[in-house]
């Protein structure tokens, strides 16, 4: 519907976007509990954590797909029962296709392979378990 429309004259970027929020209880202070790739302090440092935010680009060269995983600790309320931590998976290829390519479609299919990938190796069973 789209290409009808808009009739764009080619496509640069294909991209699938997952922002996931676990909510997980309190008291909150072993992230490795649910991230396999958690934030790390040095040995000495308080273990209590308020807020965190990393962010790391991946490149697969054999697909050629592009992911940004971004784990944010939000900041808690007074009274919450709970914490939020976001777990943000963007697959993306740079491309510059027509837009009535016939790959695109299987494109969405191995950025969807490779977003699930990332979820289930970023996430411990814990973590998992909460989507369940």
């Amino acid at each position: 519907m789209y290409v009808e429309i808009a009739k764009p004259l080619e496509v640069s970027r294909i991209a699938v976007r997952y922002i996931n929020r676990l909510l997980l209880p309190l008291p909150f202070s072993n992230p490795e509990e649910y991230l396999k790739a958690p934030p790390m302090t040095p040995e000495g440092w308080p273990r209590d954590m308020s807020l965190f935010l990393s962010r790391v680009v991946m490149h697969d060269p054999e697909s050629e797909i592009l992911v940004n995983v971004i784990q944010a600790l939000e900041p808690q309320a007074p009274k919450q029962s709970n914490v939020t931590v976001l777990f943000d998976i963007d697959a993306y290829q740079d491309v510059s296709l027509p837009a009535d390519d016939v790959t695109i479609k299987g494109r969405f299919a191995d950025l969807r392979a490779m977003k699930n990938r990332v979820f289930f190796k970023g996430l411990t069973d814990k973590a998992i378990d909460l989507f369940r």
